[in-house]
């Protein structure tokens, strides 16, 4: 795996991105496999404090502060009070109305309230909150297909696009892109059984290659590294919902009962 802060798509050389769902079937076990690899090894480089990784000019790496939130941040709890502090939903109230236009009115303004309150409510509920120590893992902010590059026989050439590379709380690893499941406590209830499984068989199938997948960081865990942080949080679906969630609030403006993630 390369690691090069602001490369880009362009860097790729005698290979092709990966796109959407593009990997064909019999070639996706050994595609996952290989993923967990790499993002093992990738949160396997950690460093003390929770910032922006930034290239110095004698070559070394060191944390700088994250935009638009602050830092370097020596705890994971300090990281989640600023995010709280600082965290805006990227949509109005109008935009947000026009999407749940078919809902009833009082779901609707429900759901705008949970949106707004959610922040407010998270920092509180931080402080009642234990997390993981450092030192805190590389995070790639967009580990997803299209920053993937593959041969002819879909082996993994790089990974490309590193600008942003942060370090981050445990709390906040995700599975890849390409494993992505919208949290079942934001999401709309009717999509779920009594017994909180997914009606769709997509979801479904989606739920299995995300324990598939756990089972190969843990393989890989046991092969070459001395303790299973990665598979544990990629394991825990208490973390991977907080995790998701605070990503698809700030970040990508997913209209969902946010504070309901809280209880």
């Amino acid at each position: 795996m390369e690691f090069v802060p602001g490369s880009t798509a362009m860097d790729a050389f005698g290979g092709s991105q990966v796109h959407g769902g593009a990997i064909p079937q019999e070639y996706r076990a050994k595609f996952h496999e290989d993923i967990a690899k790499i993002q093992t090894n990738m949160t396997s480089v950690r460093f003390p404090q929770i910032g922006m990784i930034s290239q110095r000019e004698n070559g070394n790496y060191d944390i700088d502060a994250i935009p638009g939130i602050g830092g370097p941040f020596g705890t994971a709890k300090d990281f989640f009070l600023a995010w709280a502090d600082n965290a805006k939903f990227p949509m109005t109230d109008t935009l947000i109305r026009s999407q749940l236009s078919q809902l009833p009115l009082g779901m609707a303004e429900e759901i705008i309230t949970s949106i707004h309150n959610f922040p407010l409510l998270f920092k509180e509920a931080v402080g009642r909150m234990s997390f993981r120590e450092g030192p805190f893992p590389l995070h790639h902010p967009d580990f997803n297909h299209s920053n993937i590059i593959i041969d002819d026989a879909h082996r993994i050439l790089s990974v490309i696009d590193w600008e942003g590379a942060s370090t981050v709380p445990w709390e906040i690893v995700e599975f890849p892109m390409f494993l992505f499941t919208v949290p079942p406590p934001i999401d709309v209830p009717s999509k779920y059984d009594s017994a909180g499984n997914p009606i769709s068989s997509e979801i479904q199938r989606r739920w299995e290659e995300r324990l598939e997948y756990v089972e190969s960081v843990k393989r890989v865990e046991e092969r070459e590294y001395t303790d299973s942080r990665l598979s544990n949080t990629l394991a825990c679906r208490d973390t991977q919902n907080l995790a998701t969630s605070l990503r698809l609030y700030a970040d990508v403006g997913k209209v969902g009962y946010y504070c309901r993630l809280l209880e």
